[in-house]
Order: C-alpha cells, then structure tokens, then sequence
C-alpha cells in the first residue's frame, strides 16, 4: 500500500473516530435526560403506572441503542469503503 492510499485510510479513521467521540457525549446527555423524566414520572404515578412506565421506558432504549449502533457501524463502512476505493482509483 503506497503513502497516499495509507493516508486517505488513515484519514477516515481519523473522521469515524472524531464522529463517534461526538456522539458519546449526546447519547449520555440524551440518555440521562430520559431516565430523569422518567423518574419524575415514576414517583407521581400509582404501581400499574410505574411498571407500565418502566417497560415503555426499557424497551425505547433498547431499541435506541440498536438504532443508534445500527447507524454509527453503517456510516463507518461507508467511509472505510470510500477511502478504500478513493485510494485505489
């Protein structure tokens, strides 16, 4: 592999990690502000509501996580790919 096809590798790398290091802080920020609605939430509602609160609450974020992973490893191959087949052309 020849300097420049080394160097458009490595700067994809470097943009998927700059856009994950990105991410982290928002999906904590958004995770943490959920969780406290939900706990609002929980302590003014009755025993159905809480457990009715609690499944809902648990099943989005599971499905925002497997979202949210889905879609990071999908741009990341995308710009692997990209980088791979601009440093050959």
């Amino acid at each position: 592999m020849s300097q420049e096809q080394q160097f458009t590798v490595s700067k994809a790398f470097d943009e998927i990690n700059r856009q994950r290091k990105r991410a982290i802080p928002v999906l904590f920020v958004v995770f943490f502000a959920v969780e406290g609605a939900l706990i609002k939430v929980i302590f003014s509602a009755g025993q159905r509501e809480m457990l009715a609160w609690s499944v809902i609450t648990l099943v989005l974020m599971v499905a925002f996580g497997v979202f949210t992973v889905v879609f990071q490893m999908t741009r990341m191959t995308q710009k692997i790919l990209k980088a791979i087949e601009m440093s050959k052309a």
